[in-house]
């Protein structure tokens, strides 16, 4: 059994709406900021915005991928 666990903070956000799709339609745009620590299959991949280096996932090819 794996587990990936994405910790955030909701006080800090940077949410903007960007008109960039074709006919200039609107989306929303959530920047990384607030973004603590991002685990994969049980390994700190990622903390404070760096790389640690232990990267424990998998990239997902061909009929895996969804």
């Amino acid at each position: 059994m794996s587990l990936d666990l994405l910790l955030r903070d909701r006080m800090v956000a940077d949410w903007t709406v960007e008109q960039d799709l074709p006919g200039r339609a609107r989306r929303l745009v959530q920047k990384a900021d607030g973004i603590a620590v991002t685990i994969v299959n049980g390994a700190v991949a990622i903390e404070n915005g760096e790389a640690t280096g232990d990267f424990a996932g998998q990239v997902l090819k061909g009929r895996l991928a969804v």
